[in-house]
């Protein structure tokens, strides 16, 4: 349990504590608690006026707790441009806007999205469960099967594979049949990048292994 003799930082919306070492950190929303509200009045005249490292804070923290009728500050979130604003909101876009509109934000960011940062995206289109989200995570199934960088090795990682990991893994999760997407796993198998071999053997092959 972490105690105010643990915290390192804070801002309106989030607490960082950590140990006496600095070897282990937690951060905690003040949303949690019921520490702090926001209502969409209060938030319009503000957002606008804050930095991206602001913006961010605040969703990381209201995403962790999203209070009810929250629909109208998501919306005002996902009217922002900033990649990463939208990628850290992807998943409570999903569980709180309607599955249909979801759906839509979500495929419209993914095209803009660059390569190695698609993950979110997928596994938000999952939580979904819309019969189009279905359909989006096919196609970038196929696109992603068939990138002309898909096998190229890399330092650490190579991004358009670990993009193909996340949808294979969203693809099995909503009950995509393990024998439609054998080609993709099959080639990732073999990646000349140990950092993508990792993903591989981590989170699909328990997958296709139990199927």
């Amino acid at each position: 349990m972490w105690t105010s003799e643990d915290l390192v930082g804070e801002t309106e919306w989030t607490r960082e504590y950590a140990t006496a070492d600095r070897k282990s950190y937690c951060y905690k929303s003040t949303f949690l608690d019921g520490e702090v509200s926001v209502t969409l009045e209060t938030l319009v005249p503000r957002w606008h006026t804050w930095t991206e490292a602001e913006k961010l804070d605040f969703c990381n923290s209201f995403s962790a707790a999203p209070p009810p009728n929250a629909e109208g500050i998501i919306r005002l979130l996902a009217s922002d441009d900033s990649l990463i604003i939208r990628s850290s909101i992807a998943n409570t876009v999903a569980d709180q806007l309607p599955a249909e509109e979801a759906v839509a934000l979500l495929a419209a960011w993914l095209e803009v999205a660059s390569p190695g940062n698609l993950a979110n995206y997928f596994q938000a289109l999952s939580r979904t469960h819309h019969p189009r989200a279905h359909v989006v995570l096919e196609q970038y199934y196929l696109q992603l099967l068939d990138h002309p960088s898909l096998m190229e090795d890399a330092e650490w990682t190579n991004h358009v594979a670990c993009d193909l990991v996340w949808c294979i893994e969203n693809l099995l999760t909503i009950g995509t049949s393990p024998s439609k997407l054998a080609r993709g796993y099959q080639a990732l198998l073999t990646h000349p990048c140990k950092t993508n071999r990792k993903q591989v053997d981590k989170w699909l092959t328990p997958l296709f292994g139990s199927a």
